[in-house]
Parts: structure tokens; C-alpha cells; sequence
């Protein structure tokens, strides 16, 4: 379940962004898109706090790049301080 949290918290950025393009010369969809984007980044950040603050850090690989080296997103304190922080400013 952690690891899914965590895989948002990526897609989120990318999809919201992929989004925004494409609502480019609709100011209001793409101000809606953004808020939502912002909105949803963030919660998905807050469900991830309890863990960290536990002590845990919830990872996700996503792929092996060459054998026994992977592509890991791995979430620590201070990462997820500067997530909250970054996520909340808008």
C-alpha cells in the first residue's frame, strides 16, 4: 500500500503537468487542473507522513537500470519535509 502512495506521488507532478499542456489556451480548465493537481499532490504527501514519522521509508523501484542496480524512490525525513513544503506553496 505504501509503495502505491509513493507512485502517486510521482505520477501525480506528471499527469497534472501533461495536463496543463494540453488545457494550455483554456486559462480556467488549466487553472482548475493546477489547483487539483497541487490538492491532490499534497494529500497523497500527507497520507505518507504517519509512516515517516514513524521511522519507516516507503520506496518504490521502478525498474533495474543493469543488474542489481535499480531506480528507487525512496522516501526519508527531509525528503518529505521539502515534499510538504513544495506541495503546499501553491
Amino acid at each position: 500500500m505504501e509503495d502505491l502512495r509513493v507512485m502517486f506521488s510521482i505520477i501525480i507532478p506528471i499527469l497534472g503537468s501533461a495536463f496543463i499542456a494540453a488545457s494550455h489556451k483554456i486559462p480556467n480548465v488549466r487553472e482548475i487542473v493546477t489547483l487539483v493537481t497541487a490538492i491532490t499532490l499534497f494529500l497523497f504527501n500527507i497520507s505518507l507522513l504517519p509512516m515517516v514519522m514513524q521511522g519507516n521509508q516507503p520506496q518504490v523501484a521502478l525498474f533495474e537500470l543493469f543488474p542489481n542496480i535499480q531506480l528507487l524512490f525512496k522516501v526519508e525525513p527531509l525528503g518529505m519535509m521539502f515534499a510538504l513544503i513544495a506541495s503546499g506553496l501553491h
